[in-house]
């Protein structure tokens, strides 16, 4: 026997009628309470959390709402972290919780000695030092293990060797030509199957000029 299409259903992938169309398939009540916590969390979101923060997006999954909060300063929170909303509509506004949960990443050890490199600056030391302490930096962590992320799953690798460079008019002298530095110590081959690298570049600005900081590292 021919079962019967819902022609919203057939055409989602083409109309996208999300935003303005929920489906019932016989539970009316239970889609329409799912879309009224989805609305108003959605007013919340708008109204409440951009006075101190700025989120591009959010999503729901499994009637949660995740959303990735982009903030350089200590948030302070003068509000409670639960929150109830009352209407005089027929149907009561739902309750609903906000936590904050701060997501760990996978770190780019390339790009955390970049800048580094970088804060160095920032603090008026010269540039030959600052690669002097992190040439010390690396070349004590030689053969040092480290835990990363690959599609094959976790793997553990040993730091085999290191390589740095930096370009640009960092030296205060009458020529006005860039200079280029270059440091490499350890294994530096890229031929074997199981080698893994980090490579990150970095561009600074300073009243000397413009350099640009590189550094490899061999795993």
């Amino acid at each position: 026997m021919a079962q019967k299409i819902n022609p919203t259903s057939i055409k989602i992938g083409q109309q996208s009628p999300w935003i303005t169309t929920y489906q019932t398939y016989g539970k009316s009540l239970f889609y329409f309470s799912y879309f009224h916590t989805s609305y108003f969390s959605h007013i919340f979101l708008l109204s409440s959390l951009n006075n101190f923060a700025f989120f591009p997006n959010f999503f729901f999954l499994h009637n949660k709402i995740y959303f990735f909060v982009k903030y350089d300063k200590a948030i302070n929170l003068r509000f409670p972290l639960i929150f109830t909303y009352t209407k005089n509509w027929f149907f009561n506004t739902p309750d609903f919780k906000v936590r904050f949960f701060p997501i760990s990443r996978n770190l780019n050890l390339a790009s955390a000695i970049s800048f580094y490199f970088k804060s160095l600056v920032f603090r008026k030391i010269v540039f030959r030092k600052i690669l002097l302490i992190l040439i010390k930096l690396l070349s004590n962590q030689l053969k040092s293990s480290k835990l990363v992320y690959t599609k094959f799953g976790v793997k553990k690798v040993k730091l085999k060797g290191f390589k740095l460079r930096l370009v640009g008019r960092f030296e205060n002298s009458k020529n006005q030509m860039s200079k280029k530095i270059e440091y490499s110590e350890g294994s530096l081959s890229l031929l074997s199957v199981n080698s893994f690298n980090e490579f990150f570049s970095l561009n600074i600005y300073s009243k000397l000029g413009v350099c640009n900081f590189k550094v490899w590292l061999f795993f």
